[in-house]
């Protein structure tokens, strides 16, 4: 505060290299910390204050780890079976298409809590069938999955028929 008071707040944040401004005139930017551009939007606007407790309150965090160690548990039965890394991708979009019924990168961090317990579930599930070699090798993974996704969603399970 100190600093603040004897040079200004725009010189103390360009001063703790939160703040800088780019160019010159009409090509002029300025940058801000992430942090800092984050703490300032929770003060301005009551909205993102609001969503912002919320999904933190939603306990995303928690279930976001859960769900990435879930992946990482799943990726490590099949690795077995010694797959390329398209075969992962694969995988990956077969996940998101049968919790959100469409694929998007980073769609997993749009995830609400029940969304992502249900995606621990279920990568939870298959890693213990591989282990107990219940599905033995990535096509039948794949038909599994598809099982799963066509069960969840009827309309498709008419056009395959």
């Amino acid at each position: 505060m100190e600093m603040i008071e004897k040079q200004g707040i725009t010189k103390t944040l360009k001063s703790l290299g939160l703040y800088k401004t780019l160019g010159a005139r009409e090509k002029k930017s300025a940058w801000c910390h992430p942090i800092l551009f984050v703490l300032i939007s929770l003060e301005m606007n009551p909205k993102i204050y609001g969503k912002t407790i919320y999904w933190i309150a939603d306990k995303l965090i928690i279930n976001r780890i859960e769900a990435g160690n879930l992946y990482k548990s799943l990726t490590g039965s099949i690795k077995k079976w010694n797959l390329n890394g398209e075969n992962y991708v694969k995988l990956a979009k077969a996940l998101n298409y049968i919790i959100f019924n469409r694929h998007i990168v980073g769609i997993r961090n749009l995830a609400n809590a029940k969304e992502l317990k249900e995606l621990e579930l279920l990568e939870s599930q298959l890693s213990f069938s591989i282990e107990m070699d219940l599905i033995k090798n990535f096509n039948q993974l794949i038909d599994t999955l598809r099982k799963i996704y066509s069960n969840k969603n009827p309309s498709i399970k008419q056009l395959n028929s």
